[in-house]
């Protein structure tokens, strides 16, 4: 239990959905397969997200004013720069992503900026969604976009359908997050889509983007035509719905962490189980 919780806290398991998606976009767009892709985007993950616990973590002791303590830190630092290096080794390889890479670094920087200036955005609470928008967007940006690069010219509709279908998808996983952290973002003031609107409006925002969801799922599916596809993807979207029925009531760190994050994998596995 001691390693699952350091999987799940220190963003191993979520680099690992992030991979997953990768690999459901060449599946949905008939793209052969390329462990490299995954192993850049897995890293890329791990980095990022490291980075982002150390910022936080450094943000919230420093507020508190508690020493600085290196061995609290240590294992974010060991894994970002391990991220930072496999990154790093994967570009000087394939430096055709280094433009998109540099991309999804610019808007994952945006992302943190409320986190490390959280007293200049007192008086920004009503833009909150902007940060909440972001975190999907990079998202959909690194799995959608890096590994159809070269594929997109050429299939332009099919790569913006299934850009506005994950995009949808992780806003839903995001707005989920929001909504747990609501509170805590109020008091630290770093605003977000949930601290932006009240709870009715936010299940409202909750069924349009599931709305957007299936839209962009049946436009998709006029290129792919895969039926299967399409039900197994839409049924991940209204369990996805019931997780955040479920998330209104407070729920404990392996909901949020390994069930919901673990959705990206499972709406992965899902396609990958519909092509058998």
């Amino acid at each position: 239990m001691r390693w699952f919780n350091f999987i799940l806290s220190h963003s191993i398991f979520v680099s690992f959905c992030a991979g997953a998606l990768v690999y459901q976009t060449l599946l949905l767009l008939s793209l052969p397969l390329n462990p490299a892709l995954f192993g850049m985007v897995f890293f890329a993950t791990l980095s990022a997200y490291n980075a982002y616990w150390i910022i936080c973590k450094w943000n919230n002791d420093k507020k508190n004013q508690l020493p600085l303590r290196f061995n609290a830190y240590s294992a974010y630092f060991i894994l970002f720069i391990a991220g930072t290096i496999a990154v790093i080794d994967y570009l000087w390889q394939m430096p055709y992503f280094l433009l998109l890479v540099i991309s999804a670094t610019v808007l994952t920087f945006l992302y943190v900026i409320p986190v490390l200036f959280s007293e200049s955005f007192i008086g920004f609470k009503n833009l909150g969604f902007i940060k909440t928008i972001l975190l999907a967007l990079t998202w959909s940006f690194f799995t959608v976009m890096v590994p159809s690069i070269g594929f997109i010219k050429t299939h332009f509709a099919e790569v913006v359908g299934l850009f506005l279908m994950r995009f949808s998808f992780m806003l839903m996983l995001c707005i989920i997050f929001d909504s747990r952290d609501m509170a805590i973002d109020k008091i630290r003031n770093m605003p977000s889509l949930a601290t932006s609107v009240n709870k009715k409006s936010l299940l409202w925002i909750m069924i349009f983007v599931l709305i957007g969801y299936l839209i962009s799922l049946i436009w998709l599916n006029d290129f792919i035509k895969n039926d299967r596809y399409l039900f197994v993807l839409m049924s991940c979207g209204g369990l996805t719905f019931i997780i955040y029925l479920l998330a209104i009531k407070k729920r404990g760190y392996y909901f949020y962490y390994f069930l919901v994050d673990g959705l990206m994998l499972f709406s992965s596995l899902s396609v990958y189980i519909a092509t058998i």
